[in-house]
């Protein structure tokens, strides 16, 4: 069998490569999570903010207060990406389509949190992005990972587009989070 299958069913599956540390969204950098020998590790050199004039990753201060990095602020009781955290949430979601982003957030930035599915296209619907898919975070916590695609429980909010990065740490094992497996002809030598 080849190609993609069961991108969204009865378990989410861990996002390697993208965390939360106290809003401060920080990434692997050029698909690097998909490379065994990149750390992950809560302190991996690896992780890096994306700065929102300029889009390019740049090297976190540790404490998810990095100068003119993006964040996931709460306005409103949405999601909504800025330079600054000004109000906190355990459980704060929102459709894709929905989440908007401040005005201190380059065309740049835009473009990368699109590429990773944090940010929908400007005008887009709900129809556009699995009919309301959401995306949850925890702008309080020190560091929280994100899973995707959904889980039996989690109903209309699952699909492609959903992410999970409310309550999950890097140490908790939950029944609901899984891992994608993957398959390759590799040739014989």
């Amino acid at each position: 069998m080849k190609g993609i299958w069961d991108l969204n069913g009865n378990v989410a599956e861990w996002k390697g490569g993208f965390r939360t540390v106290k809003g401060e969204l920080q990434f692997l950098a050029n698909n690097n999570a998909a490379d065994n020998s990149k750390s992950q590790a809560a302190n991996s050199a690896e992780w890096k903010a994306l700065d929102a004039s300029t889009g390019e990753f740049v090297t976190p201060n540790g404490s998810g207060t990095t100068t003119n990095t993006v964040k996931v602020d709460c306005i409103s009781n949405k999601p909504k990406y800025g330079i600054t955290v000004t109000t906190t949430s355990e459980n704060l979601n929102g459709a894709i389509h929905e989440i908007t982003c401040t005005s201190d957030i380059s065309s740049a930035a835009k473009i990368v949190l699109r590429a990773y599915g944090l940010l929908a296209e400007d005008g887009a619907t709900a129809a556009d992005y699995g009919d309301g898919d959401r995306l949850y975070f925890n702008n309080v916590a020190d560091e929280r990972m994100a899973s995707g695609g959904g889980y039996y429980g989690t109903g209309a909010s699952a699909g492609v587009f959903y992410s999970y990065g409310g309550s999950y740490s890097r140490t908790g094992t939950y029944t609901s989070v899984g891992l994608r497996v993957a398959y390759a002809d590799l040739p014989t030598a």
